[in-house]
């Protein structure tokens, strides 16, 4: 069944908060990142709408939110978030975040363990990640669009066969096919779609 997109806004104590908002049944929320705004989850959100009631609001200061004159903190996004939530009435959500929306989604699900059914993070800011930041950046060059280190690795590979070092490159290889096969929305386990 198709649900049309809707753009609302609604004002809160420390300021206005615009989102998208499409589908029916459990309720997904989207939060952007850094150097995003809701938009970011548009193609994401329509394509997931049969199944879920689907949210992405825009952080306080970000996209089309309103940008009071306050200090900014992942305190008062996380209230904002609270407040957001509070006066939709939805009571229990699954927060898909990236990046800065990973930080306040993890101190909203901290704060409100009974509010959250679902956390997904995607290269969430502000959590120590140990030896994993340059795996992410080999990662991210791999996939890359277009993929120009996978095109590098393929062309070395009779050297590195040479070298008895082929099977990094084979895994390599394994995980830029597993990227590519991964639907345009990433792969998300979530709970079973309403009826």
């Amino acid at each position: 069944m198709y649900s049309p997109l809707r753009n609302s806004r609604v004002k809160l104590s420390v300021g206005q908060i615009f989102w998208h908002e499409v589908g029916q049944g459990p309720n997904l929320v989207f939060l952007h990142g850094s150097w995003q705004d809701s938009s970011q989850w548009l193609r994401t959100i329509e394509h997931l709408s049969p199944y879920y009631h689907c949210f992405a609001p825009d952080l306080l200061g970000f996209g089309d939110s309103e940008r009071p004159n306050l200090h900014y903190s992942i305190d008062l996004e996380v209230e904002c978030l609270a407040q957001y939530l509070d006066t939709l009435k939805l009571r229990e959500v699954y927060l898909i975040a990236h990046s800065l929306g990973g930080w306040v989604a993890t101190s909203y699900a901290i704060k409100y363990p009974d509010r959250v059914q679902g956390l997904v993070l995607l290269a969430p800011e502000g959590l120590k990640v140990g030896n994993r930041r340059g795996r992410w950046q080999t990662a991210s060059w791999l996939i890359g669009k277009p993929p120009l280190g996978f095109w590098w690795l393929r062309s070395i590979y009779p050297i590195a066969k040479l070298l008895g070092t082929q099977n990094k490159i084979d895994g390599t290889a394994k995980f830029q096919t597993a990227v590519d096969s991964l639907p345009s929305c990433g792969a998300v386990a979530l709970p079973a779609a309403a009826g």
